[in-house]
């Protein structure tokens, strides 16, 4: 029995190459922009791509680069649901399964909510006025301390 080395660094060659070839082939990229409705780009704004039906698939998400630019690395042919959202503006949301590498842009719409008044009330536990410090020992209790045992 012969063993040709020459034979076999040639398929180990061969499979070393093409082998990235094959695998990079099973993943696309969705690229594109986020920007307001004034053609603005929104830069920060989070891209999430949740598989639909594969539990096997992972999460994939990108945050918009200062020009609102993003790029999201997607398995072939799997259903995603895209979540963009943004503080200040209305969440997108987008269903997309992959063939070949796409380019899409989103367009922003400003939120109208708003926050109602907070109040938030505190009473200090020390107290220093001039060369005084008064302290309010009922602010340093724990839960325990202050049942009856």
């Amino acid at each position: 029995m012969r063993i040709c080395i020459g034979h076999y660094l040639k398929i180990g060659l061969i499979n070393f190459f093409l082998f990235p070839i094959i695998a990079s082939s099973q993943t696309h990229h969705l690229t594109g922009k986020t920007q307001d409705s004034l053609q603005n780009p929104v830069p920060n704004t989070n891209i999430i791509a949740s598989p639909i039906t594969d539990e096997d698939v992972n999460i994939t998400f990108a945050i918009s680069s200062l020009q609102g630019e993003y790029k999201l690395k997607l398995e072939n042919n799997i259903p995603y649901q895209i979540a963009i959202t943004h503080l200040g503006y209305k969440k997108i949301t987008d269903t997309i399964t992959l063939t070949s590498d796409k380019v899409k842009n989103y367009t922003l719409k400003e939120s109208t909510e708003t926050l109602e008044e907070v109040l938030i009330k505190a009473e200090m536990a020390v107290i220093v006025k001039e060369d005084t410090i008064t302290y309010r020992t009922n602010q340093f209790k724990t839960r325990d301390e202050g049942r009856p045992t």
